[in-house]
C-alpha cells in the first residue's frame, strides 16, 4: 500500500472506479459493501477514499436519480455496463458534493472513460456530465 501523500488524485479516482465497479458488477448491497470498506481502509485503500465511497453508496440513489434524469431519453442508469455506472456515480458524487473545480473533475472523468471503456463511451458520458454541472 503506497502512503497517501504519494497517491495522486488520478489514481485516488482510478482506485475508487475500480472498487464501484466491483460493486455494481457483483451486484453487492450497501452494507457488504461498507463492510468491505472497512475491512480494505489502510490496507488497499486510503481513509480518504473509504470515506468517499462511503458517502457516495449514502447517496447512492440520490446520484442515480440526477444520473438518470440527465441520461438520454430511454436510457436507464441500470442498463449501463457496470464500469459506466462506477465512473458517472463517482463523477456525479465529486460535482454535487466536493469544492473541486468542476472542470477539473470532468476532464479526469473523460480520461479515465477513454483508458477503461469502449470506443465512444466518453461523448455521453462528458453530455450527461456537462447537463448536470449546469
Amino acid at each position: 500500500m503506497q502512503e497517501q501523500n504519494k497517491i495522486t488524485q488520478h489514481h485516488k479516482r482510478i482506485g475508487m472506479m475500480e472498487v464501484l465497479y466491483q460493486y455494481f458488477l457483483e451486484g453487492q448491497s450497501q452494507q457488504a459493501f461498507k463492510q468491505f470498506l472497512f475491512e480494505e481502509e489502510g490496507k488497499s485503500l486510503i481513509t480518504e477514499q473509504c470515506e468517499i465511497l462511503n458517502k457516495i453508496i449514502d447517496y447512492e440513489y440520490d446520484l442515480i436519480d440526477l444520473i438518470n434524469k440527465n441520461l438520454k431519453q430511454g436510457w436507464d442508469f441500470e442498463n449501463l455496463k457496470p464500469i459506466e455506472q462506477a465512473i458517472l456515480i463517482l463523477a456525479v458524487y465529486e460535482i454535487v458534493h466536493t469544492k473541486t473545480d468542476k472542470k477539473i473533475i470532468i476532464n479526469e472523468t473523460i480520461i479515465i472513460t477513454k483508458d477503461y471503456c469502449p470506443n465512444n463511451a466518453y461523448k455521453y458520458i462528458n453530455g450527461v456530465l456537462d447537463k448536470i454541472n449546469k
